[in-house]
């Protein structure tokens, strides 16, 4: 999040979850799922990433069961 403040970017986003806020690191589902709690749909959605293998592994693990889709 530091780094969103200091590139005046933080305003652009409706949630940033960090490690902080989950104990659990990508690829773990944690901090996809929480990124969700009380701010919209999972199919109105868009992660963006940076490391694919990291983040389409945890955004795809577990299943349909919260929402989450992955487009390739």
């Amino acid at each position: 999040m530091a780094s969103l403040c200091y590139l005046n970017l933080h305003h652009l986003f409706d949630a940033v979850v960090t490690f902080d806020d989950t104990k659990m690191r990508k690829p773990n589902r944690e901090p996809f799922v929480e990124a969700l709690k009380g701010w919209i749909e999972a199919h109105e959605a868009i992660m963006i990433g940076d490391w694919a293998e990291r983040d389409v592994v945890g955004a795809c693990a577990g299943g349909d069961e919260d929402g989450l889709r992955t487009v390739r």
